[in-house]
């Protein structure tokens, strides 16, 4: 059953308190809570929004995010690696007790606020917990027994989960909750603001002067700085691809920040590449289409990506995609050959030519891959995630335990 599907389910939650709870609430985490809101409003339930605290790893620039006045922010000074977890526990327990919650809707099971609440919800009779995850079964290779035995145990005390797509459904089926308890929705952004801000630049962008950013077109990257994502792979593939086109070969955005700055630009240089990578760093939420607008592909490297939001950005602006084939979203979002090309993130050879092929298509063509993707992600924005969080809410109701 997918989010969409909804027969069967009662439509009145008259008087229903529903409790949502994210470690930190970013652009895309409020997109989707108010749309849950709305929806849970039109059936007669109310939503009560937590983050547990107000900084963490994502630089977001606070002051220009509006937060909903039905949220609340556990630590507001407090950065989440900071956070002692005999505090955030007991946080998180008068939280739940003040929203006197029916069903709690929790990020995964592996932070303590999660594992907190689903305590809290073991407490009372008639409470009910619902699980968000993206994880799938090859985001760790192998997998331990042991582990997946304390996370079966872990997750054995939710109800109902909410996820992004098939793989994520199986994982988490594999923990116990049954598939058919298990809704599609979770991982989504608001693709209308990408969709209009896209447009807006495009109307008014002249070439060579996007804020210091290359000419169009440019591949474009948008990535933490993490080993995971694989960006000096992207570096060494880029380097081959531009051997192979030397002539008409793009220019390249690596938009991000993170531990592997250093050691990225280091690698850059030993390529002799400076002139043609550009790095604008971590753009903030509202200027990211001006980062997509010149954009003629989009390229999401990852060895390993539970989904990878950024690929639903780079679709939402009608954007070829270029996605490796470990990368959750891709499985939702791309049928090679028709949004983009997935290609293998440990081969250099396969990046490098996913590139070239993308490169030597004419505008229009590339216009058609882009369109196939916007059409294609249009399925999965915050409506979606809101009739995903309203069938998991009901089907947990139904659960006799």
């Amino acid at each position: 059953m997918t989010a969409l599907q909804t027969s069967g389910f009662e439509s009145d939650l008259s008087g229903l308190r529903v409790a949502l709870m994210w470690s930190r609430l970013g652009p895309y985490h409020i997109a989707r809570a108010t749309a849950a809101e709305a929806r849970l409003r039109e059936l007669g339930a109310s939503l009560r929004l937590a983050e547990v605290c107000g900084s963490d790893l994502y630089a977001w620039d606070t002051a220009r995010m509006e937060k909903p006045t039905w949220s609340t922010t556990l630590f507001p000074s407090a950065t989440y690696s900071d956070l002692k977890a005999r505090a955030l526990v007991s946080a998180v327990r008068r939280w739940l007790d003040e929203s006197r919650a029916d069903v709690v809707v929790i990020n995964g099971w592996g932070v303590t606020e999660a594992r907190a609440a689903l305590r809290w919800v073991g407490e009372g009779a008639r409470r009910r917990a619902v699980v968000m995850s993206e994880t799938k079964f090859d985001d760790e290779v192998p997998r331990r027994a042991w582990k997946e035995w304390l996370k079966r145990r872990i997750v054995s005390g939710a109800h109902a989960g909410l996820v992004g797509g098939q793989p994520q459904v199986e994982y988490l089926s594999s923990l116990g909750i049954p598939a058919d308890r298990i809704f599609l929705g979770y991982n989504a952004v608001d693709n209308d603001f990408f969709a209009r801000g896209v447009r807006a630049w495009r109307e008014t962008a002249v070439k060579g002067s996007n804020h210091g950013l290359p000419a169009s077109p440019y591949f474009l990257a948008s990535a933490r700085f993490i080993a995971r994502k694989n960006l000096d792979g992207l570096l060494h593939a880029y380097a081959r691809y531009r051997a192979a086109n030397p002539e008409s070969s793009w220019p390249l955005v690596i938009a991000g920040s993170g531990d592997q700055e250093t050691l990225l630009k280091a690698l850059c240089k030993e390529l002799r590449l400076e002139e043609a990578v550009h790095w604008p760093g971590f753009v903030q939420y509202d200027d990211l289409p001006r980062l997509y607008g010149g954009a003629g592909a989009f390229i999401h490297p990852a060895k390993v990506e539970p989904w990878g939001l950024v690929v639903n950005e780079a679709a939402a602006c009608a954007i070829p995609l270029l996605v490796a084939a470990p990368v959750g979203s891709r499985y939702q979002l791309l049928v090679d050959g028709i949004e983009g090309f997935v290609f293998d993130p440990f081969s250099v050879t396969s990046m490098a030519d996913a590139m070239l092929r993308v490169s030597q298509l004419d505008a229009a063509q590339r216009d058609v891959l882009g369109a196939a993707a916007r059409s294609r992600v249009e399925q999965y924005g915050p409506a979606r995630f809101a009739d995903g969080l309203v069938c998991a809410v009901q089907s947990a109701r139904k659960v006799n335990r």
